[in-house]
């Protein structure tokens, strides 16, 4: 008869097994996988709507607009660096999602700006060192967990117009002007 710590055991490896391969298949998943150096603007717009982009650990040096829906996940919040400025805008709704990665260093603006309809998910990312952190215009909708938001010139959150922020698990401290 098998005792409860044999299958204890096999459970615990039955449980490892589909934990790997969850982690396989979600690199799998990944429209493209970009190393610093390549353009994540020209992979946003090569994309099919709805794709995941996936950032290597490393700094991408530019500016991304982002118009469709799209994932963009970075390697992990504190190895994926972006150093400039996100910016999702569009008249109509479209669904955009920033998971794993810093977005750094917009001296003329906000380093990630929602505006139009748009509606953004921000998980595990950091903002800073910017002149704002995240700029919500419009009736643009966005959700921000498991972030930081800190060290921007300006305010780290701000919402204008109809838009609606909602945050978890955030920290947004040491900005210059406002936290939010």
């Amino acid at each position: 008869m098998t005792s409860f710590r044999q299958l204890l055991s096999a459970g615990a490896v039955f449980v490892l097994l589909i934990i790997g391969a969850g982690e396989k298949q979600s690199a799998q998943n990944c429209a493209v996988t970009l190393q610093p150096g390549q353009s994540v603007q020209q992979a946003i717009n090569a994309a099919p709507e709805g794709a995941l982009v996936c950032l290597a650990a490393g700094t991408f040096t530019e500016n991304l607009t982002i118009t469709k829906n799209l994932s963009l996940r970075g390697a992990a919040r504190d190895q994926t660096i972006l150093q400039g400025a996100v910016r999702v805008e569009l008249d109509r709704s479209i669904q955009v999602a920033l998971t794993n990665l810093t977005v750094t260093g917009s001296r003329f603006g906000a380093g990630v700006r929602i505006g139009g309809q748009a509606i953004v998910t921000l998980d595990d990312v950091a903002v800073t060192e910017s002149f704002m952190g995240v700029l919500a215009v419009g009736s643009a909708r966005v959700t921000i967990t498991n972030t930081q938001i800190s060290h921007n010139q300006y305010d780290g959150v701000r919402g204008e117009g109809s838009s609606l922020l909602t945050a978890q698990n955030t920290r947004i401290v040491e900005n210059g002007l406002d936290g939010v």
